[in-house]
């Protein structure tokens, strides 16, 4: 008790070297900060801390030491000491730091200065100090990951097949996402026919889904190479955008053969296939093979010997050069 009050005399003495009018005689901190709601970006862009500016006023006519305390329900940095000149003031920052991923929340902070020394002398005799109080928020954030199988397919022309693509939502908070395919134009333009190109889905924190995209490959003339790229982006941030994608060989459309020996005889499909199964399968098709043949050398005769101006119908006299001998094939 004693020790208290040859304090306080002493802080009184030194306080009679200034003018009353301009001097208070007992110690004080006045405490201000720039803000009173602190948001928190935790996704992986937005660095988990975020820093409050404040200010230790000391009114007083001598030099004051101040403890500070912070008391909030998440990890936080800030200087336990402070020294503040007579009639000055003193900066400060308090550094809130949350987990990745925290959840989507909000809290009370509050800051208290306290006056531990006046002159180099310890202050316990009055308390003398102030506190500042506000609010942080942990913010909500949506953040996708998309991932397909990323080999290389091969398919055959005109064949079905499905792609799979999966989503995470890597954020804190249920969303909904976005899932495209890259390019659809293009690959429709090729000949693609694609049952759905798009769709949206609701995926909850940490969860993942897989979507089925079902489609029909094209039956190109040569084996071409494709590129199947989907994208994906969540509703509440369009700019990040993730993307995989893979390679499809499609295989060249089969040659209909049947089709190119009725055209060179000048038949349809329907009159060739009915003359191969009137004549025993094989053996029906090696007559109309050997047809073929026939009117082959049969009009190169007839472009050697017909002049250039004789008429069309004079085209068809190669045509007497066959006789019953020449599809004389023995006894079948």
């Amino acid at each position: 008790m004693r020790r208290a009050l040859l304090a306080v005399a002493v802080v009184l003495f030194s306080s009679f070297a200034i003018p009353v009018a301009s001097a208070q005689v007992l110690p004080e901190v006045i405490l201000s900060c720039d803000q009173t709601d602190i948001n928190i970006d935790v996704s992986p862009s937005g660095g988990r801390t975020a820093t409050l500016d404040c200010i230790a006023e000391n009114p007083t006519s001598y030099i004051e030491d101040v403890d500070l305390t912070v008391e909030v329900d998440i990890g936080n940095s800030y200087p336990s000491l402070i020294s503040i000149p007579a009639n000055g003031e003193t900066e400060f920052q308090v550094t809130f730091i949350a987990d990745a991923n925290a959840q989507p929340m909000s809290m009370v902070f509050n800051i208290t200065a306290e006056v531990t020394e006046v002159n180099g002398i310890t202050w316990s005799w009055a308390s003398a100090d102030d506190e500042f109080i506000g609010n942080v928020h942990i913010l909500p954030f949506h953040y996708i990951a998309l991932d397909m199988n990323s080999m290389t397919r091969n398919l055959e022309a005109g064949k079905s097949d499905t792609v799979l693509v999966e989503l995470t939502n890597q954020g804190n908070e249920a969303g909904e996402f976005n899932v495209f395919l890259n390019e659809d134009m293009s690959l429709e333009n090729s000949g693609f026919v694609w049952e759905q190109y798009s769709a949206t889905i609701t995926i909850d924190p940490d969860d993942t889904v897989t979507l089925s995209f079902n489609f029909t490959a094209p039956s190109p003339e040569e084996a071409t190479e494709f590129q199947i790229e989907f994208c994906g982006y969540a509703k509440s941030d369009a700019t990040n955008e993730k993307c995989d994608s893979f390679k499809l060989n499609v295989e060249a459309a089969p040659k209909d053969t049947l089709g190119t020996v009725g055209s060179v005889i000048g038949l349809d499909d329907q009159t060739t296939m009915m003359i191969i199964i009137g004549g025993g399968g094989g053996l029906g098709l090696l007559l109309v093979m050997m047809i073929v043949l026939k009117v082959g050398k049969a009009k190169k005769r007839r472009i050697a010997s017909i002049p250039a101006d004789d008429d069309f119908d004079d085209d068809l006299d190669g045509f007497d050069d066959f006789d019953d001998d020449d599809l004389d094939f023995g006894d079948l």
